[in-house]
């Protein structure tokens, strides 16, 4: 007869394990692993009834925290590491009493969200730019693209340079998102095409709750880019469409 499946967060709070510290008091524990542009988040929701949370034991703003999701079934053990995160939001509710901590993979104290920059960058690689930009918020760079765009001159002006960065891979067709102490960039579409590592069949897996939404609402269907090159003196102009299995860009002279 198999072993019940069951699950347990493991969380790490200013490198001090507290996971049995809080382990009868934790009622929820959400993971949002964001694709792109937006970071990954984690929500902590305690039981307070001794108001443990709202006193001795309130979490800091800007502490850290590591987690990491343990599965077991049938003598086996499953690891989901998702990463470290930095406390950015403290709620507490009542009655009854609840404490839900939410912590971001982007460190608010690296400063590369709010710290505005000025500063030209020229003739340098898109992965230059976010080597010095990782370097500078104290973090390593995963780089996984086979396209590194160079960039003739570009301009951050009174501007952070997470901001900065994401603007310069959208205008590339890259991704970018922070995560366990990383900047990563990566090619969509590359990751897009590789196998999927799990398929999930609603009526035959372990799904206890799904949803899915659509809407029609500011989307478009085509957009025109224009861009005068100061140094040619020439304007060019583009058009994207969705892809469809024509071409994808037009061009304009």
């Amino acid at each position: 007869m198999g072993i019940a499946r069951h699950t347990r967060v493991e969380i790490v709070y200013e490198n001090k394990d507290i996971t049995k510290d809080i382990a009868l008091y934790l009622k929820q524990f959400e993971y949002t692993d964001n694709a792109e542009d937006k970071s990954d988040e984690i929500q902590i929701t305690l039981e307070d009834r001794e108001l443990l949370w709202c006193g001795d034991w309130y979490p800091q703003k800007g502490a850290t925290i590591s987690a990491e999701i343990v599965v077991y079934e049938d003598g086996n053990e499953a690891r989901l590491p998702c990463g470290t995160f930095e406390i950015d939001e403290v709620e507490s509710t009542g009655p009854p009493n609840e404490v839900k901590i939410k912590a971001v993979s982007v460190p608010f104290s690296s400063g590369i969200r709010h710290d505005k920059q000025n500063r030209p960058w020229e003739n340098v690689a898109l992965s230059q730019i976010a080597g010095d930009i990782a370097e500078r918020a104290k973090l390593s760079l995963y780089f996984d693209s086979d396209d590194d765009p160079v960039f003739d001159r570009v301009d951050q002006v009174n501007q952070g340079d997470l901001a900065f960065l994401q603007s310069l891979c959208q205008r590339s067709g890259h991704s970018l998102k922070v995560t366990g102490e990383q900047v990563v960039i990566y090619e969509q579409e590359k990751y897009e095409a590789k196998e999927a590592v799990l398929t999930l069949k609603k009526g035959a897996s372990n799904i206890t709750a799904y949803k899915f939404a659509t809407k029609n609402l500011s989307t478009y269907k085509a957009a025109t880019v224009e861009y005068h090159d100061a140094k040619t003196g020439k304007t060019h102009k583009g058009r994207f469409e969705k892809p469809d299995g024509s071409e994808r860009l037009t061009n304009y002279k």
